[in-house]
C-alpha cells in the first residue's frame, strides 16, 4: 500500500510508519513498538516538554508516560471514543507533534543568512564576550582541491558529533540510573554545563537539556537535503569562513577564502559543525539572527540550546583533548 506522505516536519517527514501513523487508525503507535519511529517521537518529546527520557527507540513505560503527559497538557482526546487522553500516538497526536516542531524548524521573519567570517582560535575556557555577524554573499565554482578540503570537514565534523552525542548520551544514562559518575563523565558533564548554562549542582535537572542536546547533535549528523542528499558545499570568492541559510540545507554550504586559510588544525571541522546547527533551524540564541550575537547574552539553557556557538562549542570541546579547540566562533562584536 503506497503511504501518503502528510508530515511537514524535518525531524518526522519522509519516516513510512510515523506518515501511516498519521493517516490510518490500524498503524498507530503503541506501548512495546520499537525503532527509529519510535526514538523520532522520544526525541519529539524531548525537544518539546524536556521529557525524562532515553531515546533508544523501545516505547516502554516512561514513554508512554511522556506521550500521556504530551496529550494532556495539550488536551488531544478522541471525543468520538474518549474522554480522557491515553498513552497511544495516533492520527491527532503525531499531527500535533510534527506541527510544533514545524514551528520550531521554521526560520525567524527576515533571518535568511548565517556567516562566519573573520574568525580567530579561541581557549573555550575563555570568558563568552564575542558574536558573530551576518551577510550576503554571491557564488563562484570549487576547484577539486577545494572540494577534498570541503569533504573532509564535513567528515571530521561528522565523525566529532557522533563521539559527542555519545559521551553526553552516556553521562545522561549514568545520571539517569543514579549512577556517580567517574572523573571522565564528570569532565563530560562539567563542559555541557558550561555551554548549556546548567547548574552542576543538579544533574537530574540537567537531564532533559543533556537529551535535546543529543538530538541536535542527532539532526546536525543526519542532515539533509529535501530530496535526501548530502547538503553541497561550494567555495566562494568572498572572506569569511561560511555562509549558511537558516532551516535550508537545499540552498548548501558557501565556504569563503579563510574556510581554506583557517585559524586551526580544526577550524573547518567546527564551521561546518556551526553551519549545519544553522542549517536545522538554530540561530544565535541570545541575540538578533541579522546581527552579532554577544556570548553573555546568553544565560538560560534555552538560549544555549538555540546557539550555534554553543552547541558547536560544546562539540569541539567534548572532542579536544586539554580543553581547546580551534572552534572558529569569534567574530567582530
Amino acid at each position: 500500500m503506497e503511504v501518503i506522505m502528510t508530515l511537514q516536519s524535518q525531524l518526522f517527514r519522509g519516516d513510512v510508519k510515523l506518515e501511516a501513523a498519521a493517516v490510518s487508525d490500524a498503524a498507530h503507535i503503541v506501548s512495546g513498538a520499537k525503532g527509529d519511529h519510535v526514538q523520532k517521537v522520544q526525541l519529539a518529546l524531548i525537544q518539546l516538554d524536556g521529557a525524562a527520557i532515553t531515546p533508544d527507540g523501545m516505547y516502554g513505560p516512561a514513554t508512554a508516560a511522556a506521550v500521556l503527559a504530551y496529550k494532556r497538557k495539550r488536551n488531544i482526546v478522541n471525543r468520538s471514543y474518549q474522554t480522557q487522553a491515553d498513552n497511544i500516538v495516533g492520527k491527532m497526536t503525531i499531527a500535533a507533534m510534527d506541527k510544533e516542531i514545524l514551528a520550531q524548524e521554521q526560520p525567524a521573519p527576515n533571518a535568511r543568512t548565517c556567516i562566519l567570517f573573520q574568525a580567530t582560535p579561541i581557549d573555550v575556557a575563555a570568558p563568552r564576550s564575542s558574536g558573530l555577524a551576518l551577510s550576503v554573499t554571491g557564488s563562484t565554482s570549487a576547484a577539486a582541491s577545494d572540494a577534498d578540503i570541503m569533504a573532509r570537514a564535513v567528515r571530521s565534523s561528522r565523525s566529532t558529533l557522533r563521539s559527542s552525542r555519545d559521551k553526553l548520551f552516556d553521562v545522561a544514562n549514568a545520571i539517569r540510573d543514579n549512577k556517580p559518575l567517574s572523573p571522565t563523565l564528570t569532565r563530560m558533564f562539567n563542559i555541557a554545563a558550561k555551554w548549556l548554562n546548567l547548574s552542576t549542582a543538579n544533574q537530574q535537572a540537567a537531564l532533559p537539556h543533556l537529551d535535546s542536546a543529543t538530538n541536535l547533535m542527532l539532526r546536525n549528523i543526519n542532515l539533509k537535503t529535501s530530496t535526501g542528499t548530502d547538503v553541497a558545499l561550494r567555495r566562494v570568492s568572498a572572506s569569511f569562513h561560511a555562509l549558511s541559510f537558516l532551516n535550508s540545507p537545499d540552498l548548501g554550504l558557501q565556504c569563503g577564502t579563510t574556510f581554506f586559510n583557517p585559524d586551526g588544525p580544526n577550524c573547518r571541522r567546527d564551521v561546518v559543525t556551526h553551519e549545519f546547527f544553522h542549517m536545522i533551524g538554530i540561530t544565535h540564541g541570545g541575540g538578533s539572527l541579522m546581527g552579532p550575537t554577544i556570548r553573555s547574552a546568553i544565560t538560560t539553557p534555552a538560549q544555549a540550546l538555540n546557539s550555534a556557538d554553543n552547541l558547536a562549542q560544546l562539540v569541539a570541546e567534548l572532542e579536544t583533548p586539554g580543553g581547546k579547540t580551534d572552534a572558529c566562533a569569534r567574530a567582530r562584536e
